[in-house]
This record gives C-alpha cells, sequence and structure tokens, in this order.
C-alpha cells in the first residue's frame, strides 16, 4: 500500500512540476502576442483532447514526464529575440515562483512534528544507564524546553562532540562514551534513543 502510494505522489509531484513549468512558457507567450498552438501535458497517446474558442488546442497524454508548448513558426520567428527568451525562460521561471510559493505556504500553515516519546532503550546504553524509561516524554535538554522530536534532536546535536553531562528531564546522560557512527551519523543512536512515532 506504502508503494502505491508513493508511486501516486510521484505522479502527482511530476504532474504538477511539468504543468506549472509548460504553463509559463504559455502564459508569456500569449501575453507577449506570440500565437499558442498546443499545450500538452504529458506524451503519448492523448487520453483527453479539446480545442478552445481561442484556438488553442489542450491535450493531456499518459506519459506524464514532460510536456510542451507548440507555438507558431511565423508568429514565433517575428517575435523579437528578447520576447523570444522571455518564452524560453518563463517555463524555469514559473517552476522557481511554485517553489517560493509552496515553502511559504507550508511555513504559513505550519507542520506537526511528533512529541519526543522514547520508543526504545538500548539495553547498556547511554540512555539505559541514565535511568531514562521508554514511554516517557522528553520536555527538557540542558534546562531548555523542547516540544517534539525535532527541537529535541536539534538541541542533542549541538552538543555532538562532548565530554561532559547532558541532562535529559533531569536525568544526567554520561557523555564520556558517546560515540556515533561514521556509516549512520545518527546522534539518538548513539545514546541509545530510539524514537517513538505513531502508526500513520
Amino acid at each position: 500500500m506504502n508503494i502505491l502510494l508513493n508511486i501516486l505522489a510521484f505522479f502527482i509531484a511530476i504532474f504538477m512540476l511539468v504543468l506549472v513549468h509548460e504553463f509559463g512558457h504559455f502564459w508569456v507567450a500569449r501575453r507577449l502576442g506570440v500565437v499558442v498552438e498546443r499545450f500538452s501535458i504529458g506524451f503519448g497517446k492523448p487520453l483527453i483532447k479539446w480545442r478552445a474558442k481561442s484556438g488553442v488546442e489542450y491535450v493531456l497524454a499518459p506519459i506524464l514526464l514532460g510536456g510542451y508548448v507548440k507555438l507558431d513558426d511565423s508568429s514565433y520567428t517575428a517575435a523579437s529575440v528578447w520576447r523570444r527568451m522571455a518564452i524560453m525562460l518563463a517555463g524555469v521561471c514559473g517552476n522557481l515562483i511554485f517553489a517560493v510559493f509552496l515553502f511559504w505556504l507550508m511555513f504559513s500553515i505550519g507542520f506537526k512534528s511528533p512529541k519526543a516519546i522514547i520508543g526504545k532503550i538500548v539495553p547498556h546504553s547511554i540512555a539505559a544507564e541514565a535511568g531514562l524509561k521508554v514511554g516517557a516524554e522528553i520536555n527538557t535538554i540542558d534546562s531548555s524546553r523542547v516540544d517534539d522530536w525535532q527541537e529535541a534532536s536539534m538541541a542533542i546535536v549541538m552538543r555532538m562532540g562532548d565530554r561532559g553531562q547532558m541532562a535529559i528531564n533531569q536525568q544526567k546522560l554520561d557523555l564520556s562514551s558517546w560515540k556515533v557512527s561514521k556509516l549512520n551519523p545518527d546522534p539518538l543512536q548513539g545514546l541509545g534513543l530510539v524514537p517513538y512515532y505513531p502508526n500513520v
């Protein structure tokens, strides 16, 4: 099921990228007076095809790995150099503007990160020796409040390389034997902490 959802998400993302990219070419070309003959999303035999009153033919094809905007040769070659450059650059600019918009939307709406609940403690690890318990929520690290695993991970990463003590929920962890694997540089794993993530 997860594989199917990942495949679906991939094709939706590609579809959106191609749509925005080709729409950039399409929108700028029409604004600059260049005749657009066809606006196609995808390649291959068209699944859906219709012609608008403006004369533009809109096409949706099954292979969603690209698309194209077909311009009238005579009106395109008759356009000035700066107009042709603007049309060519419009696709990339459209993708950049879309990316900025998505980041703005994500940070405006916000996103939730799981609470810093301990899912597992590796036996004989630094966390086990400090007496941390499975199911406990990490609220403070070195007297600084943390609200989720993102904040907890950042606070722990800031202590990487230290050989003193780190306080998690007022319990002291001895960092003198703290080692982080070069192949899998996960500071939580080095402490013996495994986060709990609820099933989605």
